[in-house]
């Protein structure tokens, strides 16, 4: 089994500002730019990335991701209560090229983008919950479980 954090991909992930136009992410970005900015991925370079693998587990979200979701045999929403998703936000060990989640502005917005987007979406298009509160093995046990 492969796993894949969508940070890792070189060139999956990029922002765009309202014109579509690519743009890079400031350190320290505050609402202004993430209300009229998007992360999204490349379909293209996940294509070519998905291609000659059978069974990959790709984690990670972009604005696009419902979008994409053809590519994928199944999809899971990882669910995680605000204090989790803020812990693995602010870890230390997670990789971050953007270093998204450093400002208490960003953490507020990412949380209120779960509770009154992402989630409602994800109910909405039927995607199987996860509990992802618990260790990667246990994680995993749950999806092969299904």
């Amino acid at each position: 089994m492969e796993t894949y954090d969508s940070d890792n991909i070189p060139g999956l992930a990029y922002w765009v500002d309202s014109t579509g136009a690519k743009t890079d992410f400031p350190r320290g970005a505050t609402s202004a730019f993430l209300k009229t900015n998007s992360y999204l991925w490349n379909e293209e370079i996940l294509e070519h990335f998905l291609e000659g693998r059978t069974e990959v587990y790709l984690f990670g979200l972009a604005s696009n991701v419902f979008d994409l979701f053809h590519y994928f045999d199944k999809v899971y929403y990882l669910d995680v209560s605000d204090k989790t998703e803020v812990d693995r936000l602010t870890s230390t060990d997670r990789h971050n090229p953007d270093h998204f989640g450093e400002t208490d502005e960003q953490i507020r917005l990412t949380l209120q983008y779960v509770h009154n987007s992402l989630r409602p979406m994800a109910l909405k298009s039927g995607i199987v919950f996860i509990d992802a509160s618990k260790a990667p093995s246990e994680i995993y046990q749950q999806i092969v479980d299904l």
